[in-house]
């Protein structure tokens, strides 16, 4: 009886982190964790980078927009909060922006979360690096 329950409480638990990440999300900072830079979205964009996750057990779409382009991918959650984005493209029309770019190199390499509260660390390059969001849809 306790085996059963424990099995059924851990697959809940695992399920319930797998979709908290489940959501649109507005990327507002990059952080560098070694040189502890951080670089918060400019004031001047005419449209916030926002991407949607939906998670699935274990693997999930993205979906969303940067300034200038449509992006989608897929990505595979793991334990520990690891996390990997095996697709990602979209539309190619020239991003203009540091911004927009620094996201186009990021989101490929990310490689764990970390979700307190209606925040997303979206950590990437081998966790010295992070993409801040914040929810802004269920």
């Amino acid at each position: 009886m306790f085996k059963i329950l424990s099995i059924i409480t851990i697959s809940a638990f695992i399920v319930h982190s797998f979709n908290s990440l489940n959501g649109q999300w507005k990327l507002i900072q990059y952080r560098d964790c070694i040189g502890k830079s951080v670089i918060n979205e400019p004031g001047d964009l005419h449209k916030s980078i926002e991407v949607g996750l939906k998670t699935v057990h274990d693997s999930g779409t993205i979906k969303g927009h940067t300034i200038s382009n449509e992006i989608v991918g897929r990505y595979i959650l793991y334990n520990n909060n690891k996390i990997r984005v095996f697709s990602f493209g979209g539309t190619k029309v020239g991003e203009g922006t540091e911004w927009g770019a620094a996201f186009w190199s990021a989101m490929p390499r990310a490689s764990s979360y970390n979700i307190k509260k209606d925040t997303l660390f979206l950590n990437y390059e081998n966790d010295k690096k992070v993409m801040v969001f914040i929810k802004i849809k269920k």
